[in-house]
This record gives C-alpha cells, structure tokens and sequence, in this order.
C-alpha cells in the first residue's frame, strides 16, 4: 500500500510544531530560568580569590530560597517576567530547529533502516539540531541571560535597589534594544555570539540527551508492551528525558552562563578569554562540584518543560496533520 502523500508546506509545519510548543512551555516556566540564571552568575559579582575565602557572602543560596528572596523583594513579576521576551524569542528560533526537524533529520540519516533506527542515530539527530539551532539562535540567548542576571527593583534615583547589580544602573531599557546596544557596543563576535561555542556543546548534548531518550523511551514502552501511544507515553517519556538531558548538560550549560554573563571591564578586560579558560577557572576555584552549580534550578526548569513542552508538541504535529514523532 502506497505511502500518504506528505501535507503542504511540510517543513513549515514541523519547524511550527517545535517552536509554538517550546515558546508555551518557556514562557510558562520562565522564573527557574530567571532563578538558574542569578544563582550561576552571583560569583561574577561576589567573587572568590583564588585558594582564599570568600570575603562578602553569596546574595542567593538553594533554588527554593532564591525564588522566595527575588519574590519578597521585587514581587511576582520580579520571578515571572525578566528576559520572557527574549526566551520566546528564542525558542521561536532554537526549538522549531532542534525539535521540529529531529524526525526528519532521523529519517534521512537512516534512509535503509525499517523499524527503529537505534539510540545512536537517534542521538546523532538531537545533537545535530541541537548545535544548529543554538547557533542560530545564540543572540537571543545572550540578550535573555543579560537581562535576567542584572534584573531588578529601579529606585528614584535610576539604579537597582535589589538583585545582583544593586547599586547600578539598568545596562539595557529593552529586549530589542538590548540587542542593538550588545551589537554597538561589543560587536557580533564578543557580544552577540558571545558563548557560541559553549551554548552548541550545551544544545547538542541537552536535544541528544532530551530527545533520544524521549524518543527511545517511548519505543522500548511500546516494544515491551507497556503502554501505548498517548498522553500517559509522552509524559513518562517526559519525566526520563528531563533526568537524562539535565546531567549530561550541566557542566556546558554553567560555562555558557558565565561566558555569556562576562562583560568588558573599563579597560576592555574580561574574567575568561574563552569556554575553556572559563572551565579551568572553575574547577580550579570553585571546585569541580562548581559545574553543576544549578542542576537543581535547572531540573526544576527542565522537568516540567518537558512535560508540557513534548506531549505539547505531539499534539501540535497531530494537529498539523503530522504522526507522533
């Protein structure tokens, strides 16, 4: 029997059904994003003398009790709203690249498989369109980190009042015009692009890590018997993934926010010449322990992303008139 034909406007649909569902899911949970954020790059601000103490305590500590300081200081929307246009933005971009073309990115690297393509196809797919999709996407992931770390209460006088960049004044008045100021001011590669390098490792390893095993999850329940296709499959396949995704991703996820968090002192000096001088510098101060500074905020943020962001999606390529994936 003859193959349906495919619907019009194919990939459009697919790169549609990745981004809406991602862009829902983000704005929906953009406060852990706000709290992974502070808790990454309060050392950036408080630093930590190499092999000495630290002489001015951190401002946030635990993910529960960050949110619960930002929420008695700057109130609900001080949770809820720094950098949400820019995280829509972005999965508008990233997500409708790594989610809506891993099926078809599956299927044309394993054109003479019937059947299952295995794990390893499948995790070449999602770090595929993970490392294009970030690439692509990387300035509104420097603009959104930007906005979150310096967020805060202005006072009469024009500076913060709270967070971590109390005391100055606000760097940028605007998501859009955050942008154009980052490009003025430090340029495409240092400015816009800033991270690059780090946010494709992170991408890559976080779209295998989520995807792959979200994928396979679901095909091995249904090989065994266990469940079928439906909303209960997607969830349980949701619940693996945000496990999966968020260890393997932590330790690129921290230097990306750092890298991306280091601005140009007076002089034009900066922390870290790069990812890797970024790495070294952590480990060798902080403690290796320092890479996954964050899992928590982190699997907070995932977990139910995912939950809602995949069977979302699944429902959106049905609508769309496109199979589960």
């Amino acid at each position: 029997m003859a193959e349906e034909p495919p619907p019009p406007f194919l990939y459009a649909r697919m790169l549609a059904s990745g981004g809406i569902a991602n862009s829902i899911s983000s704005a929906l949970l953009n406060s852990s994003d706000v709290i992974k954020v502070r808790l990454q790059t309060q050392d950036l601000r408080f630093p930590r003398p190499l092999g000495g103490v630290r002489t001015e305590p951190l401002m946030y500590n635990g993910f529960l009790r960050t949110g619960q300081r930002i929420v008695a200081e700057e109130g609900l929307s001080g949770l809820l709203l720094p950098g949400l246009g820019a995280a829509i933005l972005r999965d508008l971009l990233y997500s409708s690249i790594r989610m809506g073309l891993y099926p078809e990115v599956k299927r044309l690297i394993s054109p003479d498989t019937d059947g299952d393509p295995g794990l390893m196809r499948k995790i070449a797919s999602g770090a595929l369109t993970g490392a294009i999709g970030s690439a692509i996407a990387n300035p509104t992931d420097v603009v959104k980190i930007r906005l979150q770390a310096e967020a805060g209460v202005v006072g009469p006088d024009g500076k913060y009042v709270t967070g971590l960049a109390k005391g100055a004044s606000p760097t940028y008045t605007s998501t859009l015009r955050a942008f154009g100021q980052i490009l003025r001011t430090e340029g495409v590669v240092h400015g816009l692009y800033a991270g690059v390098g780090p946010t494709m490792v992170r991408a890559a390893l976080l779209t295998a890590g989520q995807l792959a095993s979200y994928d396979h999850s679901k095909y091995l329940l249904k090989e065994h018997g266990i469940l079928n296709e439906g909303p209960l499959l997607h969830i349980i396949g949701s619940l693996i993934a945000g496990l999966v995704a968020t260890t393997v991703c932590a330790p690129a996820d921290m230097i990306k926010t750092r890298v991306m968090s280091d601005r140009a002192g007076p002089a034009g000096q900066r922390l870290f010449s790069g990812p890797i001088d970024c790495a070294v510098k952590l480990v060798r101060v902080e403690g290796l322990g320092a890479l996954f500074r964050g899992w928590s905020a982190s699997y907070a943020r995932l977990a139910p992303h995912f939950i809602i962001a995949l069977p979302l999606y699944e429902q959106i390529r049905r609508l769309f008139g496109l199979r589960y994936m």
